[in-house]
């Protein structure tokens, strides 16, 4: 018989794999603009966003998206490339 050690640990990581793959699921199912970071060409966080010329564009993080916003004249030949 599993010891209650094991078992909780068992149980924890079933629920962490279940999270994981809905979270997968979710970010792959749900359609962007874009899946790129037009500043770094990173993969794309789907709560990091802004509007930009009627699009709205996403972003890999904060940074990003600071840097974007402070000067998108810069990355505008990026965001046309995006898919």
């Amino acid at each position: 018989m599993p010891s209650p050690d094991n078992k909780r640990l068992r149980v924890l990581l079933i629920l962490l794999a279940l999270v994981s793959f809905s979270f997968i699921v979710h970010y792959h199912v749900t359609k962007l603009p874009n899946y790129t970071c037009p500043v770094s060409g990173e993969a794309v966080d789907p709560k990091r966003f802004t509007e930009y010329k009627g699009k709205t564009i996403y972003f890999c993080c904060r940074v990003c998206l600071g840097q974007f916003e402070r000067n998108p004249e810069k990355y505008e030949a990026n965001v046309s490339q995006l898919n």
